[in-house]
């Protein structure tokens, strides 16, 4: 009997916005793994971490095509940019597949409420809702049927916030529903699935950061209750659901909300 190693994601052409650390880095590197021919991952500030993700791919495998592109989701032209520049660097002319993760949720720029500046408010919303729009509008031309596009949502966006989380949440919710809409609108002529992944509290860089900040009585919730397995998220809990939307399994899976986040939001799914 021949055996072989699984490649569902064989030849494939992916984009992985703000992948140079946490759940980004962790699905350009499982990609890798799962066969895609050409990864284009964003980064903003820390290109040697950057870096270090595509020499992880190219571990896995020397033939696979890499670029790193530095981008700000808080720029209104991000999307546009970040297609542009993935073609470009990768000499395709077409994309398979893009995960939208980049997002604003800097502890240093989340406020009250109470407080929110419009200034502030703005700037998540062009970084968490513009921008993750834009990059599906500027793929889709680009892309033929079995095309997948997979936003990084979170279950903030169907939970009650308390403060500092307000909009960081409501701007989720909003992605989350021009996730739907899309899905609506081009599948029949396409053949693409558009879809958000919901994730809870993942042990990651932004996570261990923002936790340093918050209030003691916050962070001991956060992991009692935080899953019915009363721990946060490691990344690897999360790769495996998004590279299964991005593969050939999963092409009757379109316009969903997908938890993935250990059953945190049990209350909410009844």
């Amino acid at each position: 009997m021949i055996s072989s190693i699984p490649a569902p994601l064989a030849g494939r052409v992916a984009i992985i916005t703000e992948a140079s650390r946490g759940i980004g880095a962790a699905v350009a590197i499982d990609f890798a793994r799962r066969g895609c021919s050409h990864i284009a991952i964003t980064y903003l500030g820390n290109i040697d971490a950057a870096k270090k993700v595509l020499s992880s791919i190219n571990e896995i495998s020397s033939d696979i095509k890499t670029a790193l592109i530095r981008a700000d989701v808080t720029s209104e032209m991000f999307g546009q940019d970040v297609v542009k520049a993935a073609l470009s660097s990768l000499a395709v002319n077409h994309i398979d597949i893009v995960v939208s993760n980049a997002a604003l949720s800097d502890t240093k720029t989340l406020q009250s409420m109470e407080t929110h500046t419009k200034e502030a408010f703005d700037q998540f919303m062009t970084a968490n809702v513009w921008s993750p729009f834009q990059l599906s509008l500027a793929a889709i031309p680009h892309m033929g049927r079995g095309g997948r596009i997979i936003t990084i949502s979170s279950v903030a966006s169907r939970r009650p916030n308390v403060n500092p989380m307000v909009i960081l949440g409501a701007t989720k919710a909003a992605s989350d529903s021009i996730t739907r809409a899309l899905a609506a609108a081009y599948p029949r002529r396409t053949g693409i699935t558009i879809n958000s992944v919901a994730v809870g509290p993942t042990n990651a860089d932004a996570l261990r950061m923002g936790m340093a900040k918050l209030p003691k009585e916050w962070t001991e919730a956060l992991y009692v209750r935080v899953t019915a397995e009363r721990r946060i998220a490691e990344v690897d809990d999360v790769t495996g659901v998004v590279s299964w939307l991005a593969g050939p399994d999963s092409k009757w899976v379109n316009g969903n909300f997908v938890p993935c986040s250990g059953g945190s939001m049990l209350e909410l799914q009844g």
